[in-house]
């Protein structure tokens, strides 16, 4: 008598800075962080990470394994901002004497 093997257990869980950012699984808010325990399937479920002012991130789940997911979320850029870099210490700056 051969039985069908039982699905295995798998994990998702995910866990986003900043800490007010909202995770979605498949369309479900979830708390941040959230670990959740079910069995093994086909397919993939959608994980959502956003908050205001951050880039939104997406994911699929596999349905098969799980996953861990440690997300830190980037600032959004808007529209006419520029980055601009630190400036460095001119090279005058580093050979003066200040006992002159």
């Amino acid at each position: 008598d051969l039985a069908p093997a039982s699905p295995k257990p798998i994990t998702i869980s995910a866990r986003a800075t900043p800490t007010r950012a909202t995770i979605s699984l498949d369309g479900k808010p979830m708390e941040n962080p959230f670990e959740l325990q079910r069995q093994a399937g086909a397919g993939a479920v959608e994980l959502v990470i956003a908050a205001p002012g951050f880039q939104t991130q997406r994911f699929q789940v596999p349905l098969d394994r799980g996953g861990n997911w440690t997300v830190a979320l980037l600032p959004e850029r808007r529209a006419g901002t520029k980055v601009v870099p630190a400036k460095k210490p001119g090279r005058k700056q580093f050979l003066e004497n200040p006992y002159k």
